[in-house]
């Protein structure tokens, strides 16, 4: 059985599953080495042309989200077994949390709440619209949380033809300066640098600057190549 949604842009297929691997998982990349990451689900509707995802084995192919049903319950059998618990949990190397999906929002915020009233920090990067409640949540237990706000180009065209199911750009400066009002430090991700789309100056330069107006004091970038 499956659902569909009709996204910002796109139509995504949502495939319902069982996790068999484990939830909290060590990530690959080496900035996250040491950081429990959380997927909620194996492709992602915001279908960003650039997204190194896109080569995973476990990718499930244009349109499609494989959905994991079980996460909030396997990640409780999780934490009850360790005697130590992680510090924070990282949300999402290869998708992301605030997808334009009900049962992955819905996930989301379960899981987001489980780990917050339990003492434990989050991390999360999005490209993402953040749900109204899901903001509350997190501006409730803002001492735990850490943001990352996704943009490469402030040009809604631009956006739309390479993030074609991600929020637009004035969505996502307006959502970085609500989270900083609520106390929430977050730093933006140019993720990727477009070499001859979004490397000039002309996009990089009031990219920067409008961040610097709503808040952000730090970005990070990586470059596609």
């Amino acid at each position: 059985p499956f659902s569909q949604h009709v996204g910002l842009s796109t139509v995504t297929q949502v495939i319902p599953v069982e996790r068999k691997s484990a939830v909290l998982t060590p990530s690959s990349l080496a900035c996250l080495a040491h950081v429990p990451t959380v997927n909620l689900t194996a492709g992602c509707a915001h279908e960003c042309r650039y997204c190194y995802a896109r080569g995973y084995l476990t990718y499930p192919g244009e349109g499609k989200v494989r959905f994991y049903t079980n996460t909030l319950t396997k990640l409780r059998e999780e934490l009850r077994r360790k005697r130590k618990k992680p510090t924070t949990v990282y949300f999402s190397p290869s998708s992301d949390p605030f997808q334009p999906v009900p049962e992955v929002l819905n996930m989301a915020y379960d899981v987001f709440r489980f780990l917050l009233e339990s003492g434990i920090g989050l991390a999360f990067i999005t490209k993402g619209r953040i749900p109204e409640r899901h903001r509350t949540l997190l501006a409730a237990h803002a001492p735990l949380v850490q943001g990352r706000i996704g943009l490469i180009t402030l040009d809604p065209g631009s956006a739309a033809v390479f993030e074609p199911g991600a929020a637009k750009p004035a969505v996502r400066l307006a959502q970085a300066a609500d989270l900083i009002g609520a106390g929430i430090p977050v730093e933006a991700r140019l993720d990727p640098i477009l070499p001859g789309a979004t490397d000039s100056s002309d996009c990089l330069e009031p990219l920067c600057a409008a961040l610097a107006r709503v808040g952000v004091r730090r970005i990070a970038a990586s470059v596609l190549f």
